[in-house]
């Protein structure tokens, strides 16, 4: 079963795993978020004002419960997993 893991722990394994796709996600939401705001400096329609309101917006709205649920399983997907088979062998 060792070599099922990259490291000596399975625990530091899962770990790694979800350092690993939280740097993923934000790799991508950072490059999303630049090309965006190029894209729309660009054609004028965003000013750094616009952007001081719209950062003021997502602080007091958020995203929707689904999104933020969706990102969080995503991430902990190597943990869930382990618990989900654990409670199907009746662990």
């Amino acid at each position: 079963m060792a070599d099922d893991f990259f490291l000596d722990d399975p625990i530091q394994d899962k770990l790694l795993k979800i350092s690993m796709r939280i740097a993923q996600e934000l790799y991508v939401t950072h490059d999303r978020v630049k090309v965006l705001e190029y894209m729309l400096r660009q054609k004028g329609l965003l000013t750094d004002i616009d952007e001081k309101v719209a950062m003021e917006a997502l602080t007091s709205t958020g995203s929707g419960p689904d999104d933020k649920y969706a990102f969080v399983n995503r991430i902990l997907s190597p943990i869930v997993e382990d618990i989900e088979k654990s409670r199907e062998r009746g662990d």
